[in-house]
Formats: C-alpha cells, sequence, structure tokens
C-alpha cells in the first residue's frame, strides 16, 4: 500500500509539472545521408587495411603490392601484384585471399540492402523484387539483412563448393573456388581455369557464376515465399538470360569463325565460359582472351560493363539500370514525335519514378567520366591507350580481366602511384560512385560555413 501510495505522489507531482524528469523513448537509429556516405567510402579502405597484414607478415610482399592485393580482393576485383598461383604462397594465406572476396562480397550485399538506398535514393531495389517495401536503413534493419542475406549467401557457397568437390578438386581447392566464384572474385592469380583444360571443372564453375550473377534479393524472397512464379517471372532475370545467351552464341561464332579456338565444340564451351565470367564480373578465364579476335574482345569488354542484375555481387552498371535507361531513351523519342504525350517508365509492371529514372542516368553519366578519367591518369603510367581503358574499366566494374582483354599482365610493374590510384578506382566502383561524391558535397558545405 505504501509503494502504491507514493507512486500516486510521485506521478501526481509530475502531471502538475514538479520535479520532471525525461522520458526515454525507445526508438530505431536511422543513418543520415552523409553517414551512410561515410560508411560506404570507409567500409573497403578499413577492411582492404586490416586484409593486407598477412600479406606483409607472410607473402614477403612491399606493403603497397600487399594493400593493392587486399582491396582487389575486398572490392571483387579480382587483380593482383603476385605472380600467377600466388608464387609459391603458404595454402593460408591462399585461403585468407579467397576469404578475403568472399567476405567483400557479402558485405556489398549487406551495405546493399542497408546503406546504400539511403544515398543513391533506392534506384533498383524495388524494382527488381517486384515489390514496393521502402528498404529503411537502421542498425536493426541490418542485422535482419544480415541473417537474411548472410543465411543464403553460406548456403550458395556450400553448394558451390560441392560442385567443384564433385568435379574432383580437393576439399581445400573446392572450398576456394567456392568462396570466389560465388561472391564473383574471380581467380586474381590463385588458380586460373587457364592451365586446368578441365571441361567439367568449367561446368561447375559456369552454373555457380549463372546463379551468382542472379538477383540474391530475389532469389531469398521467392525461397520465404515459396513463389517460383515470382522468380520466373522477374524482367530482369529474363533479360539477364536472353543477354548471356545471346553474348554466349556470338562469341562462340567468332571463335569458331575465325578458328581461333579449333573446332566447334571447343568454341562453344570457351565462348559461353567467357560471356558468363565476363557478364557476371567474375574475370576467369578458360584461355588466353588477349589473343581473342577484336571483336570478340570487345563483346568481353561491353559484358563486363554491363554486369549481371542488380541484387548480385557482381559489379558493372547492372542490367535493371540499363532497361530503364533504353526504356526512357525510346519514350523520349516518342515524346519527341508527340509533345503532348505523357510518358511513364514502366520495369513489370511497376512506375518507375523519375526520381529513381534521373538518379540512373547521373550514375551512368558518372561511370562513363570516371572510367575517361581513369583512363586518362593510368595512361601516365606507361599504358597505350587500350590498356588505359581496360585497366580502368577492370576497376569501376569489379573485373579484373579487363586489363588482361588489352595485354596487362603484371600488376607489379606499374609504379606505386598507379597501383593506389587503381585502388582508388576500385574502391569508388564498388561503392557506386554516389557515396563518395555525396560526402564531398557534405564536406565542401561544411567549409563554407566556417567561412
Amino acid at each position: 500500500m505504501r509503494r502504491t501510495r507514493r507512486m500516486r505522489v510521485w506521478w501526481g507531482k509530475r502531471r502538475r509539472g514538479r520535479n520532471r524528469r525525461p522520458f526515454h523513448i525507445p526508438h530505431s537509429r536511422h543513418l543520415n545521408v552523409w553517414q551512410a556516405s561515410l560508411v560506404m567510402v570507409l567500409a573497403f579502405p578499413l577492411v582492404a587495411l586490416f586484409g593486407m597484414l598477412p600479406f606483409v607478415f607472410l607473402g614477403h610482399v612491399t606493403p603497397v603490392h600487399a594493400f593493392f592485393d587486399s582491396m582487389a580482393a575486398v572490392t571483387t576485383t579480382g587483380l593482383t601484384c603476385v605472380p600467377a598461383e600466388g608464387s609459391g604462397f603458404p595454402p593460408l594465406l591462399i585461403f585468407w585471399h579467397s576469404l578475403l572476396g568472399w567476405g567483400g562480397g557479402f558485405l556489398f550485399l549487406v551495405l546493399l540492402v542497408t546503406v546504400l538506398p539511403q544515398v543513391s535514393g533506392n534506384f533498383g531495389l524495388t524494382l527488381s523484387a517486384r515489390q514496393s517495401i521502402r528498404f529503411i536503413p537502421t542498425y536493426r534493419r541490418m542485422a535482419q539483412s544480415m541473417r537474411q542475406v548472410g543465411g543464403l549467401y553460406i548456403a550458395l557457397t556450400l553448394a558451390a563448393a560441392a560442385a567443384f568437390l564433385w568435379t574432383g578438386l580437393s576439399p581445400f581447392q573446392a572450398l576456394n573456388r567456392a568462396m570466389l566464384t560465388i561472391s564473383t572474385t574471380g581467380d586474381g592469380g590463385f588458380g586460373a581455369f587457364l592451365d586446368d583444360e578441365n571441361p567439367w571443372l568449367e561446368l561447375a564453375a559456369g552454373v555457380v557464376m549463372l546463379v551468382a550473377g542472379g538477383n540474391l534479393l530475389l532469389y531469398w524472397r521467392s525461397w520465404h515465399l515459396r513463389s517460383l512464379r515470382l522468380l520466373l517471372s522477374d524482367m530482369e532475370l529474363k533479360r539477364y538470360l536472353v543477354l548471356l545467351l545471346g553474348a554466349g552464341l556470338l562469341l562462340s561464332w567468332t571463335l569458331w569463325h575465325t578458328g581461333t579456338e579449333g573446332g566447334a565444340a571447343a568454341a562453344l564451351r570457351h565462348g559461353f565460359f567467357q560471356a558468363v565470367s565476363f557478364l557476371t564480373t567474375t574475370g576467369y578465364v578458360s584461355a588466353d582472351t588477349s589473343h581473342f579476335p577484336d571483336f570478340a574482345r570487345y563483346i568481353l569488354f561491353l559484358l563486363a560493363c554491363s554486369g549481371a542484375c542488380i541484387g548480385a555481387p557482381s559489379g558493372g552498371l547492372k542490367i535493371m539500370r540499363l532497361i530503364v535507361l533504353s526504356r526512357m531513351s525510346r519514350l523520349e523519342l516518342q515524346r519527341t514525335l508527340h509533345p503532348h504525350m505523357v510518358v511513364s517508365v514502366k520495369v513489370d509492371g511497376l512506375v518507375v519514378e523519375m526520381r529513381i529514372v534521373s538518379r540512373i542516368l547521373a550514375l551512368f553519366f558518372l561511370y562513363i567520366g570516371m572510367l575517361a578519367v581513369g583512363a586518362l591518369v593510368l595512361s601516365l603510367a606507361g599504358l597505350d591507350a587500350l590498356q588505359a581503358i581496360g585497366l580502368s574499366a577492370g576497376c569501376l566494374t569489379s573485373t579484373g580481366s579487363t586489363a588482361q582483354l588489352f595485354g596487362v599482365y603484371d600488376m607489379g610493374a606499374l609504379p606505386a602511384w598507379a597501383q593506389l590510384f587503381s585502388c582508388l578506382w576500385m574502391m569508388l566502383g564498388r561503392i557506386e560512385l554516389f557515396s563518395f561524391f555525396v560526402l564531398l558535397a557534405f564536406a565542401r558545405s561544411k567549409q563554407r560555413k566556417h567561412w
């Protein structure tokens, strides 16, 4: 009774305005735009700095080479300053390289569904999953997304390891290949397919790359709703498969017609393998692509710039954004003929907001501009025009093999400043450019306020 009476007296005093104490109302913490941009910009360099330590202590390489290899693995680019096959590196270091690539792919997926929408205006994510859910970048949402995406990511990795184990690889090799393939990292000189000459291994890798290039968010949602129709009716997935089929047939015909890879069977095998590898920005090669005809090399270059589905760990512009750009261009041509016509871009029956379209246009312009600037700077390192363009595109699209298309094999031979500049370009391509420029704009506005 005494306690109840005291509580009533205390509540009466609160209502009369005496001895007030603020209530603590729990609420979800949100990231604002500049905080989200800061997370995107710092995430990959900090992980790369941590990842370079074993390379320095166990790999006997310079700090610049170690940071380059670590950044290339974390951003799933697949470039390396180390000679082929790891130059006798211990198995522990090779496993660490694979783990960095696998973790980098998972980090990108987590940032994709949590932090990136806050910076990039949510473009593309709502379109690919046929739903109107807004991805709210809260800390609780980040933990939930990590559990959802992480479970699927681990399950796909284990399935890929089982597929590679079936082809005759040892458990250690199968796990390494699975982590590098499901994250679309590529070999980076630690086990290229070029020397294996194993068609079954190439088939397993091709299937795993095909799955990894799809929308993992759509996979999870289709599994969660137990709806195969949701997966098969997705427009981006259909365009992804059609583009892969067309590019594979075109590459195979080119290799067969020019006699580059021998008979029709070898041309089909290498043509489709390279097509799925470059489209998913994995960068595996089963043949020396630098000796391919120019037409075939340009196709592979365009495939790498395109990229796969928007919910995949791959790089590039992504097919969904290219669909929106192509439809917007067609509608603008129609509106030129009919000035009073009201146009609206639709994908999968959903109207794309003009805000999303404008951001996709801005991203496309930034990609082209940064590709040109990167090639211009890298040409100062002694590379010719095509080599500089290939290396710049490889860093921005996370496809290191585009540099090999034009004869850039030994990254360690480049000056240290060129390697560090490539690291910057790899980071910018992985965070999809917007975060960096938003952070620069925020810093500039703060500078003006101080002055």
